[in-house]
């Protein structure tokens, strides 16, 4: 079983199920606590995989045993495996519902375990599933209360209907109609739900989802469970090296930490996501839902995570899918089967998007995550297939624009591509150089050795000179500079060089701006006593 943290985890009601929802409910500080959600006879908790849904779902499960109550836990995908409810029950669970069963005069809570792990298991439809796990458990039962988890990919419309007939139909015909109010399994006393209904009014669907972690919950994740790693110093590091994504869960918490941001300081940008990708690999190993799937090698799901991000980012693509009809392709959406399939079958395919490397975009859709990791994956990809000067001119060309008048550079939109494959690709290197500086300055990373340092200074001295004499801007009002820009490109070995162009263009608003912002970022003593004598 996890061990569990008590992290304080908090929900928002999702009535329409609309985005703005759930910032909505932030700002006006209307999250939910556990208590509120179980007040519900059919709540769905909605999270993002590796969220902590399963290891809170069973808290909750002992919690209310403790507290006299009954609860259930069952893993749907078992469900499917072993073909029965009741053969998908652990020990402990069947113990459980055998007592109750055998006296039902008590509520029992039913959590099920989670519909995106049970439609990856294809063996049958969610509807066949929950309705299945309903007969077992002698559905409708004005004693039953159920708890579902999933990730919102999973959850379409036609899922939610399919869960309203199985379960809300049953019960409002065979049941609700007859009785009046219901008794809460969380209070045993009538309640109104978290929607503000009375117990008397027609049930629905109440959908729940789980917010992500707030700094002070993610230090209590990595103090508890990770306890000789300094926690503070871990969060900030990962916000300055653009890693802020894996602070908001439990499953990204623990691959920061494994990467030694504090216990072994990574030299470079690229050492950092090397090392994230290599943690992500650790935890592929030990994935028993990949090797239900048939499994696969930790390297080969990264290659195919290469491929991924490669065509999401050339295509501007962001948002995967792996639709079930074969044939099927969603406008302005990657399909993951014809990129990857030839790599992995359908099985491992969904369980790679299920990884820490994506995370919920749409309704069965993903995304890489975190988006700074996506153009370095991408450029890996295209950085191995490049061999001559010829084919990364003819790859360089597509991504660059040249105006009549002489000026060229690279599309706006792939600079963190084309930085990054500056930087892993000394052919590409070389074309970007002549064509657009900022490229590998500032989107790159110039503390990675294998950049040589006549390139590194080349790059940071003509995109300095650019803001300055050319009117060029970073990003190019597309992209907002981050902490992690600014630290790759203030490396040691260039410091004597950010003393001079600091000497030399410090008048300059927006060449004054770069330089100061690389000296914050890379805390160097020797840079900001050079500039608070300078100003």
């Amino acid at each position: 079983m996890p061990i569990y943290l008590d992290l304080g985890r908090r929900f928002v009601h999702r009535p329409k199920y609309e985005p703005h929802e759930i910032y909505v409910a932030s700002v006006a500080d209307k999250r939910l606590k556990w208590p509120q959600v179980l007040e519900n006879r059919f709540a769905v908790v909605i999270a993002p995989a590796n969220f902590g849904k399963t290891t809170e779902m069973l808290e909750q499960v002992k919690r209310m045993r403790l507290g006299g109550g009954n609860a259930v836990f069952v893993a749907l995908r078992k469900v499917a495996d072993r073909t029965s409810f009741a053969k998908a029950l652990e020990p402990a669970e069947r113990i459980v519902f055998d007592a109750w069963r055998a006296a039902p005069t008590a509520p029992l809570t039913l959590f099920v375990d989670s519909l995106d792990e049970a439609s990856a298991a294809q063996r049958d439809g969610i509807a066949d599933l929950i309705a299945a796990v309903a007969t077992e458990v002698g559905w409708p039962s004005d004693l039953i209360r159920w708890v579902i988890s999933t990730r919102p990919a999973v959850l379409s419309t036609s899922v939610r209907e399919n869960i309203t007939s199985q379960l809300i139909g049953p019960y409002e015909t065979s049941i609700k109609a007859g009785t009046g109010k219901v008794a809460s399994a969380a209070t045993d006393s009538s309640t109104t739900s978290a929607g503000g209904a009375s117990a008397a009014a027609p049930e629905t669907l109440m959908l729940f989802s789980m917010t992500p972690l707030e700094s002070n919950q993610a230090k209590t994740y990595l103090v508890g469970l990770h306890p000789t790693l300094d926690a503070p110093e871990v969060l900030r590091i990962a916000h300055d090296r653009g890693l802020a994504g894996f602070t908001t869960s439990p499953g990204g918490l623990d691959v920061l930490a494994n990467v030694g941001l504090t216990t072994s300081p990574p030299d470079s940008l690229t050492e950092v996501f090397n090392r994230v990708v290599a943690a992500v690999q650790d935890r592929q190993r030990n994935d028993a839902r990949i090797d239900a799937a048939g499994g696969a090698a930790p390297q080969v799901l990264t290659e195919a995570a290469q491929k991924l991000a490669s065509a999401s980012q050339v295509c501007l693509l962001p948002n995967i899918e792996l639709t079930d009809d074969v044939l099927a392709v969603t406008d302005g959406v990657l399909s993951a089967r014809k990129v990857a399939g030839a790599m992995l079958t359908d099985k491992i395919l969904k369980q790679l998007l299920n990884t820490e490397m994506f995370i919920d975009a749409d309704l069965n859709q993903v995304k890489l995550y975190p988006d700074e990791i996506a153009p370095f994956l991408g450029a890996q990809r295209l950085a191995s297939l490049i061999q001559s000067p010829q084919q990364a001119r003819t790859l360089v060309d597509h991504f660059t624009w040249r105006a009549p008048t002489g000026e060229q550079g690279v599309y706006r939109q792939f600079l963190p591509l084309l930085g990054w494959l500056a930087t892993l690709n000394s052919h590409c290197r070389e074309e970007l150089l002549e064509r657009d500086p900022q490229a590998l300055a500032f989107f790159g990373d110039l503390r990675n050795a294998k950049v040589p340092l006549a390139a590194a200074k080349r790059a940071l001295t003509e995109s300095i000179q650019r803001l300055v004499l050319q009117g060029d801007r970073l990003g190019r009002g597309y992209f907002n500079l981050t902490s992690e820009n600014y630290w790759q490109a203030g490396p040691e070995r260039l410091e004597p060089l950010l003393k001079e162009l600091f000497q030399k263009h410090g008048n300059h608003h927006w060449a004054r701006d770069a330089l100061l912002d690389i000296t914050a970022a890379a805390r160097s003593d020797v840079l900001r006593r050079f500039v608070l004598k300078e100003c």
